[in-house]
């Protein structure tokens, strides 16, 4: 086969050729579509489409004696190749009958026909073809948008997971020595409808996708992997969800556990806004045009004051028309009852302590009576002493869950353009497709002809 037919069609079998049953000009055509109510020998017939004429004749030994076996005619079947000109292409292909007949030497009547390099026997979607499929996987698109791009059905691309999944078969024996997961809304597929995303915390590399957070499920999954694997981890990243404390000390015997930054001031930032909430109802009545600027201004209350504006002046009409800086703004808001203030200034306290990893701050912020804090702020307080140690080990590393949030966010999106998933199973694959699990790679190479990888960080 020459150069040419290869790079057009996406075939790879060198024995092809064009089909001398056409002129030089006929060769590929461009097939109008037909109406839908004429009969059609093949479902590409009803769009505009390319067809390419092949034709696929080599000597061919019979199994049994050996011999050559006599040509019987062709058969013409359809083929679907890659896109040319951005219409679908079909591949005219008449292949080879070959016949043996009963002889001495040869015991039975036999048949054969001719087969293709590059496709798979008795499909009809060439090898090229799927693969641009499988690397359409990789990127925040749905199935239904691949199939349509690539004029297959969807059912065909869905029949590439099951031949991914040994790409995405862990290594039991081995783990990164420090690991970080945090959980996720999944749906149906575990009682809680939490699922837990699995992070390798210094390459950002998704490593798996688990479940259900549960102990059971948590415990059986790790369970897997060697003993000296999970021997070897040194440090676990975790949320402050007091359960997982049990399940890390039993399963990672050398681990430390170290809080998520994001998750601790997270704790801290839901009681001031549950706050100013009540705050802004209770003042409804008495100064209406308060509560409609803690309803409309509510970010500056829970924004960390150092990123306030304290120099530009703007018009604020629910205060009369008075000109004001953000920082300005920030205070009459705070300002409108006690318990507000005192939240804000505790919220401010630890968003210092946490930025500039002052463990002096953090701990005369945790040593404040409990009834000296707003009911909502009580329970913070509480979960945060509870998890001094681990906050404080927080400031001697920078490992956090921060990427995995972000990755938390991706498999929002890969729900969102899916529709929701029936299947955990193709669930986490299409996850680990699009988040670059390091377990799965694919050659490629850009447009200067260097070597680079999809489905990897690389």
């Amino acid at each position: 086969m020459n150069e040419y037919i290869k790079n057009l069609t996406g075939l790879t079998d060198n024995l092809i050729k064009f089909s001398p049953k056409f002129k030089d000009s006929e060769r590929i055509k461009v097939i109008q579509a037909v109406p839908s109510s004429q009969s059609v020998h093949h479902q590409f017939e009803r769009m505009t489409h390319n067809e390419v004429y092949l034709r696929q004749s080599y000597p061919s030994a019979c199994p049994h004696c050996g011999r050559l076996m006599r040509k019987n005619g062709f058969k013409t079947v359809y083929l679907k190749g890659l896109d040319i000109a951005g219409l679908p292409t079909i591949l005219v292909v008449e292949k080879q009958k070959y016949i043996c007949p009963r002889q001495e030497g040869c015991p039975e009547l036999t048949t054969d026909l001719a087969r293709i390099h590059g496709i798979d026997k008795n499909h009809q979607i060439l090898d090229k073809v799927k693969q641009q499929a499988l690397l359409a996987l990789t990127e925040k698109r749905s199935v239904k948008d691949i199939s349509a791009n690539l004029h297959i059905s969807e059912g065909t691309v869905n029949r590439l997971f099951p031949q991914l999944a040994p790409q995405f078969k862990a290594n039991y024996k081995f783990l990164p020595p420090v690991i970080a997961f945090d959980d996720f809304s999944s749906g149906k597929f575990a009682a809680t409808q939490m699922s837990m995303a699995l992070m390798n915390p210094q390459t950002h590399e998704l490593l798996d996708i688990i479940e259900s957070r549960n102990s059971y499920a948590l415990r059986k999954y790790f369970y897997r992997y060697d003993f000296h694997a999970r021997a070897k981890v040194k440090l676990v990243i975790v949320d402050l969800y007091q359960p997982y404390r049990t399940i890390v000390r039993d399963l990672f015997p050398n681990a430390l556990i170290v809080a998520d930054r994001f998750h601790i001031i997270a704790q801290a930032y839901r009681a001031v806004n549950q706050i100013r909430i009540q705050t802004m109802k209770a003042v409804k009545e008495s100064n209406p045009a308060l509560s409609r600027a803690l309803k409309r201004y509510w970010r500056y209350v829970l924004k960390d004051r150092t990123d306030l504006d304290w120099q530009s002046f703007r018009r604020y009409r629910v205060f009369g028309g008075a000109q004001l800086t953000e920082v300005e703004l920030t205070d009459r808001l705070t300002n409108a009852s006690e318990e507000l203030l005192g939240a804000y200034n505790y919220y401010q306290a630890l968003l210092h302590a946490m930025h500039n990893r002052n463990i002096k701050s953090l701990e005369a912020l945790l040593t404040i009576k409990l009834t000296a804090l707003p009911q909502p702020l009580r329970k913070t307080q509480r979960t945060l002493r509870n998890h001094q140690n681990e906050i404080k080990r927080s400031f001697e590393t920078f490992y956090s869950n921060g990427p995995l949030e972000g990755t938390n966010n991706l498999i929002k999106v890969i729900k969102r353009i899916a529709f929701g998933y029936r299947s955990f199973y193709n669930f986490r694959l299409r996850i680990l497709l699009v988040a670059k699990n390091p377990h799965f790679k694919i050659k490629l190479r850009d447009k200067k002809g260097h070597p680079r990888w999809a489905g990897s960080l690389n």
